[in-house]
């Protein structure tokens, strides 16, 4: 198992690393949005909310993405489902993206019943649609300027400009689909303080067409054939039963993620301590570079988060992440504010209409208790009840 799991680190660290995703500044709490095959993986029905702002000031707007993410785990079937709505606003001059679509996983279990360990792999798919827009009114061109009273004419007024933008500054919908695979390997579940790795690896925009004069998958306001670029995601993390503290178990699980786009190269490496999931401390140190020898962005970042059950089925976590530059003033980034909401419940409305209300028997099979399993599905998930067990 040491073998197998050395072996698939240097499988991971062998891909050059040149990417970076375009709304989303962690991996964590957002995993299944860099990697379809983590979606469904909390053991719940959830709804999530996430705002971040970041360059804002009173007398401009700075960088906005607002997320909306519905994720259902089903026990009753072979596969979890989820659905994603994400809009961004970077910059006064309010280029917007909008972006929407569904993921879809499906586990399959590679250890036979006797193995020690169980390792279980989950494939999935993500289809998305999005479509960028430019609002032209906030910005000045060049025949806007006058030689010598510059924002306005003789008369005072204004200076119309001469352009006129296409498509009602409107890119036309594209297509993303997303391919991801993961691997969780559970090391002696029996174990009161098992451990647990999971790894994956994804592709989004796998279907990079594009076309001019309007035709094609291109992301262009400009309708000048932007191609929609492959995109490379890499995740490994470790999590472990650290011990206890008072009632609360204490696990600690860091964690690497890598992306790779078109030349552009992102690290992210960190980890956090949670105790018993009702509250979670992060760090981690980010790292980026535009393009081969040049100068990195540097930063740094901590979150919390704190949950609490509302009900015997239900729960509510609070989130809320800073992020400030460390080094690399030629590609200064501005402090991110990140706040995240997320409703979990226990029971979802697909097997619920089935007539298959979730059954799990966690406890039973494991007894490390950041996981459990679902009950004649052979599923594994992320045990946020564990409260309630």
């Amino acid at each position: 198992m040491k073998n197998l799991c050395l072996s698939l680190l240097s499988l991971l660290l062998a891909f050059s690393l040149h990417a970076q995703g375009p709304f989303y500044t962690h991996f964590y709490g957002n995993e299944s949005l860099f990697n379809p095959a983590l979606v469904g993986q909390l053991g719940a029905l959830s709804i999530g909310l996430k705002a971040k702002q970041q360059w804002h000031s009173p007398e401009l707007e700075g960088y906005r993405t607002f997320q909306l993410v519905y994720e259902e785990s089903m026990p009753c079937s072979f596969f979890d489902y989820g659905l994603a709505i994400t809009q961004d606003q970077e910059g006064d001059g309010h280029l917007r993206t909008m972006q929407f679509g569904g993921m879809l996983a499906a586990p399959i279990r590679l250890s036979p019943p006797q193995s020690k360990n169980i390792l279980q792999l989950r494939l999935g798919i993500g289809i998305y649609w999005g479509q960028q827009s430019v609002d032209y009114s906030r910005l000045l061109f060049i025949d806007q300027l006058h030689p010598k009273y510059g924002l306005t004419g003789p008369d005072g007024q204004a200076i119309p400009t001469a352009f006129i933008a296409p498509n009602a500054g409107l890119s036309n919908w594209y297509f993303q689909p997303s391919g991801g695979a993961s691997l969780r390997i559970i090391l002696n579940p029996k174990n009161p303080r098992s451990s647990n790795i999971n790894m994956g690896i994804a592709m989004h925009n796998l279907v990079p067409w594009t076309g001019a004069n309007g035709r094609g998958h291109s992301w262009s306001v400009l309708g000048l054939g932007t191609p929609t670029v492959p995109r490379l995601t890499y995740f490994l993390s470790w999590e472990k039963i650290a011990g206890s503290l008072g009632r609360n178990y204490v696990a600690i699980q860091p964690q690497a993620f890598m992306q790779s786009q078109r030349g552009i190269a992102y690290l992210e490496i960190g980890g956090d301590i949670s105790f018993s999931r009702q509250f979670t401390l992060g760090a981690y140190y980010h790292t980026s570079s535009p393009y081969e020898n040049q100068t990195s962005t540097n930063w740094g970042s901590v979150q919390v988060e704190t949950g609490f059950f509302t009900g015997a089925k239900s729960r509510v976590d609070l989130g809320f992440g800073y992020s400030f530059n460390v080094s690399g003033l030629r590609n200064f980034i501005g402090n991110i504010y990140e706040l995240s909401l997320r409703f979990s419940f226990a029971a979802g409305p697909a097997c619920s209409l089935a007539g298959q209300p979730p059954k799990y028997t966690g406890k039973q099979l494991y007894q490390c208790p950041t996981l459990l399993q679902s009950a004649g599905r052979n599923k594994i998930y992320e045990n946020i009840w564990y409260k309630n067990n």
